[in-house]
C-alpha cells in the first residue's frame, strides 16, 4: 500500500506542477528581430555672408507701402519708387551640414525695429541657388541637403508701419535655422 500511496502522491504532484512547467511555453511568442536605424550627421553650422539690404529709402514712403526684395536682388512692391540708392541685396548665409538629409529651413525671431517704422514678413529662401525655393517663415521650407556646404539666399517684404519714418539707420534682425528632419 505504501507504494500505491507514493504513486498517488507523485501523480498529485505532477498534476499540480505540470501547468507550471508548460505555461512558459504556452504563453511565449516566437522571438522577432527588430532593426536599429542610425543616421550619423555632421553638426549644422550657419555663417552670414551678406546682410539683407533694402538700401536707401526715402522718408516720404507712405504708411502701408511695401518693399519686396526677392532672392535674386529684385525689388518690387508699392513703395519700390521710394528706394533711391545704396546697397540693395538679398541676404546670404552659408550652411554646412550632411548632404542627402531631409531638413527644414526656418526664419524666426524677427525683431521689430527700434523705432517701429516698419515690419518684416513673408521671408523667402533659395537653397543652393535654385535647389529648393519658397517661403521659409511660418512652417519653414522643406529641403533635402544636396551638398555639404550650400549658399542660402534670403528675401523678405518690408511693410511701412508709420506715416513718416525716422531719418537714419533703422536696422532689425532675424534668425535663420536649419534642422534635420
Amino acid at each position: 500500500m505504501g507504494s500505491a500511496m507514493n504513486i498517488l502522491r507523485s501523480s498529485k504532484l505532477l498534476l499540480v506542477a505540470a501547468p507550471l512547467l508548460f505555461s512558459a511555453q504556452l504563453y511565449s511568442a516566437t522571438p522577432e528581430s527588430v532593426a536599429v536605424n542610425v543616421t550619423f550627421v555632421t553638426a549644422i553650422t550657419i555663417v552670414e555672408v551678406n546682410s539683407l539690404s533694402f538700401g536707401l529709402v526715402d522718408t516720404t514712403i507712405a504708411n502701408g507701402q511695401t518693399l519686396i526684395l526677392d532672392t535674386a536682388d529684385g525689388l518690387t512692391g508699392t513703395g519700390s519708387a521710394s528706394q533711391i540708392g545704396g546697397t540693395l541685396g538679398s541676404g546670404e548665409v552659408t550652411i554646412d551640414g550632411t548632404a542627402g538629409v531631409a531638413a527644414t529651413l526656418l526664419i524666426d525671431n524677427i525683431a521689430a525695429p527700434g523705432t517701429g517704422d516698419y515690419t518684416m514678413a513673408s521671408f523667402t529662401c533659395d537653397y543652393n541657388t535654385g535647389g529648393f525655393s519658397g517661403a521659409c517663415d511660418g512652417g519653414g521650407l522643406a529641403i533635402t541637403t544636396t551638398v555639404a556646404s550650400a549658399p542660402v539666399l534670403i528675401g523678405a517684404t518690408l511693410t511701412m508701419a508709420t506715416g513718416t519714418p525716422t531719418t537714419g539707420v533703422n536696422d532689425t534682425t532675424f534668425e535663420i535655422n536649419m534642422t534635420y528632419n
